[in-house]
């Protein structure tokens, strides 16, 4: 019976101040959901590609060489932790035929495909002496118009191949299926076939590690007995190297954003749960007159807690793990070619989350209620007596509050009175101008990283893939119709130094180029050693001045060189050396891979579209979209940043504007009796709520730009170096919508002026 009776209580009492409940339950649930959301996408998105990788066997090392023989593939075998290697050869074939003559990044494979197996969609695989058939990516055929039993002509080193489309794939090593910056499948695409169907050697081991090895091991090991390889794992091979780089981000933000909410919310509810307790004070006072004991009171008042927060953080779970997830797993969707979808169970570190969630709550409830049980219940019945009035700061200075109006004064006296709901309302019109704040900055950084790459860095505008065997740069320099036309030759190599090595590109400018600005004072390469960029060093450990070798795929003799400057770059990270240097270096000719065109003339693209030698080219404009698409998933978290921004802005103000209104109902009351109608005392509580809207705007830009710095800094990919770049535009936007938002709430609370009780608000508390 005296359960029930308490239980009917709690309901009704949560009936009574259903608002501020209600927010408890919102921003319990919006702390979970954001955290349990990016906690529940990244890890979605590694446990389905694990499970992919996994199940279709790719590979943990790509070992290129000029021409792979058996003593090879016998001598890769022997090292320790090697578990099966597969041969092949990889080839850039263009598909002349078809639409924008695509390129065709044809794998041909010898024996069975026990590494890097496909996923047949349509049709069926190849048969070991097939060496007419070939399985194409379904996202090229379907771009293309392909479909089973259709022949596809590829061009490779001046051969034709006709291949009859057997079957349809998807292939782990294409995750993303690009040869440039962003996945175009009307421009890329890939096919396997058998290796028998080329005249071509095979040039690529992949090799898979076993399970108890480090495959770091296996590669130095590789390394030393190949050093003219150029070996990739996974870390640095694109397609898994830019997926997993997302989900390191993801995880990242998972730990940076959430922290802020919880630190919001944590101070909400501290003082809504606070001020609901003591209006239970006398109610507290009457139950222990009937005979409840301590032990029930505390049950029933930590209840006040322990239900919102318990609401809030299963909505939080519930949500963050199959919406918030799901919104980031279509991000990458419409970017990457990803697997079946796997959902990650939820982490024992999002239950935990929760669990604090609820406890944080109920430790509040407690600490809340246990100085008022302490107290008997004849002093309980009492109401607690007002507290003494006193001079505000501003009363000291006389000549100042001398000329204050009477409202002003009203207004300076309850801000100042009131300093915990003060600096509760400011902190979170603060906290969410902060978020909207590094939502943006975040976003611009993203973008001004590729405008100042695309437009500081590289100041072409246009860049033209060429064939091989193209011819020499002087002769482009005559033919093509732009004001300067330059070449660079690009080659993967493999950069060592003090025992550790990694596969980079390397590019060689020509003498006195003027379009790649390598830092601000400089576009010219000294004419010995190597220009590195500044993150690559710091990376491999590189300084100034020391010797490093350099490995070109299938040469034997590596060269070495030394470091003789670095090169600011934010991302594209690589070394650079002039044509000088090369020559130096004895390698070979300088042959072109790419023209770099700049100010050309208005038949440009005629020219280039019926040059044989020019592979593809783009402008800039359009690698500038590329390059933003492809961080569409980052943006697609920032703009869920600001969502949640927004969202915490309304609960905070509204929450805080209920305790105002309620806590002040008496005072409202009694100015409607000395004749203030609604409208004025309305525009009282408005001022109020204006000058902590703007003040919390205020000093929430500089906490923003701090914020989005540690982001950026915690989130930054290896490849990238991010300098926070915030347009004013987005510091007074971010200003301007939260101080909107945050009007907007309080003219909906003023409303309840015209709903008080007279009678009730004036009623003696004594």
């Amino acid at each position: 019976m005296v359960k029930q009776m308490l239980t009917k209580k709690l309901f009704r009492d949560m009936w009574a101040a259903k608002w501020q409940f209600l927010s408890i339950i919102l921003l319990t649930a919006l702390g979970v959901m954001l955290f349990v959301g990016l906690d529940a996408g990244w890890r979605d998105i590694n446990l389905s590609l694990n499970n992919y990788f996994t199940q279709q066997k790719l590979p943990d090392l790509w070992v290129s060489s000029g021409d792979v023989d058996q003593a090879t593939i016998s001598k890769i075998e022997t090292i320790e932790g090697v578990k099966s290697t597969q041969t092949r050869g990889s080839y850039e074939a263009l598909a002349k035929d078809l639409p924008n003559d695509p390129t065709v990044m044809l794998n041909a494979f010898d024996g069975e495909m026990e590494i890097n197996q496909p996923v047949l969609i349509k049709g069926k695989m190849l048969a070991k002496n097939d060496t007419r058939g070939g399985l194409i990516e379904e996202k090229f055929a379907k771009a293309q118009g392909l479909k089973l039993g259709d022949t596809i002509k590829c061009t490779l080193q001046n051969m034709e191949y006709d291949f009859l489309i057997k079957g349809m794939i998807r292939s782990p090593e294409y995750i993303m299926s690009a040869n440039d910056i962003m996945p175009n499948a009307k421009r890329f695409g890939y096919m396997y076939v058998n290796s028998a169907s080329l005249t071509l050697p095979l040039n690529e081991v992949l090799v898979s590690v076993e399970k108890t090895t480090d495959s770091d091991r296996v590669k130095k090991q590789i390394e030393k007995a190949f050093p003219a390889a150029t070996i990739q794992d996974r870390s640095v091979h694109r397609s898994t190297d830019t997926i997993f780089t997302e989900v390191q981000q993801f995880k990242s933000f998972s730990y940076v954003f959430p922290v802020l909410f919880f630190i919001v919310a944590a101070l909400v509810v501290l003082t809504t749960i606070s001020r609901m307790v003591d209006n239970q004070r006398t109610q507290m006072g009457i139950l222990k007159a009937l005979g409840y004991s301590r032990q029930k009171l505390y049950v029933h008042y930590l209840s006040y807690g322990f239900f919102p927060s318990l609401i809030g953080s299963l909505l939080g779970l519930l949500i963050g793990k199959t919406l918030v997830a799901d919104v980031l797993w279509r991000a990458e969707e419409g970017i990457y070619t990803m697997p079946t979808h796997y959902a990650a169970p939820i982490s024992i570190l999002s239950f935990l989350v929760s669990i604090l969630s609820i406890l944080l709550a109920v430790g509040i409830c407690f600490f809340s209620c246990r100085k008022q049980l302490k107290e008997t219940a004849a002093d309980l019945l009492r109401p607690k007596p007002p507290k003494s009035g006193t001079r505000i700061i501003l009363e000291r200075f006389t000549q100042l509050w001398g000329k204050m109006s009477f409202h002003s004064k009203l207004i300076s006296r309850n801000m100042f009175r009131a300093k915990i709901r003060s600096f509760m309302a400011l902190f979170g019109v603060l906290s969410c101008t902060a978020l909207l704040i590094s939502a943006f900055a975040m976003d611009n950084s993203f973008s001004s990283l590729v405008n100042v790459y695309y437009g500081e860095t590289y100041t072409y505008d246009i860049k033209a893939k060429l064939e091989q065997n193209p011819g020499s740069i002087e002769s482009y320099k005559k033919r093509v119709p732009a004001e300067t036309v330059e070449g660079i030759m690009e080659r993967p190599v493999s950069l060592s130094h003090d025992g550790e090595s990694r596969a980079i590109n390397m590019t060689i400018v020509d003498n006195h180029q003027t379009i790649i600005h390598f830092s601000d004072e400089h576009t010219q390469l000294p004419d010995e050693g190597v220009v590195i960029t500044e993150k690559l060093a710091e990376t491999m450990g590189v300084s100034k001045n020391q010797s490093v070798e350099i490995t070109l795929s299938g040469d034997k003799r590596p060269i070495k060189t030394f470091i003789a400057d670095f090169a600011s770059f934010g991302t594209g990270q690589g070394i650079f050396l002039s044509r000088k240097s090369w020559d130096r270096m004895g390698k070979g000719n300088f042959i072109p891979t790419s023209l770099l065109i700049k100010n050309p003339e208005t038949n440009i693209s005629e020219y280039l579209n019926r040059t044989d030698t020019i592979a593809r080219w783009s402008t800039v404009d359009t690698q500038i979209a590329e390059t933003l698409v492809l961080m569409d998933s980052m943006r697609g978290v920032i703009l869920l940043l600001g969502l949640f921004a927004l969202l915490l802005a309304f609960v905070v103000i509204y929450n805080m504007g209920i305790l105002n209104f309620v806590e002040r109902t008496r005072e409202f009351a009694t100015l409607k009796v000395l004749g203030y109608y609604n409208y004025e005392i309305r525009s009282l509580i408005m001022r109020e709520n204006t000058i902590l809207s703007f003040l919390g705007v205020m000093l929430g830009i500089i906490p923003g730009i701090l914020l989005a710095n540690v982001a950026l800094r915690v989130a930054e990919p290896e490849d990238f170096v991010i300098s926070i770049a915030i347009k004013p535009i987005s510091i007074v936007l971010s200003c301007v919508i939260t101080f909107a938002f945050s009007i907007i709430v309080q003219l909906f609370l003023t409303r309840k002026v015209a709903k008080i009780d007279m009678v009730s608000a004036l009623k003696s508390v004594e």
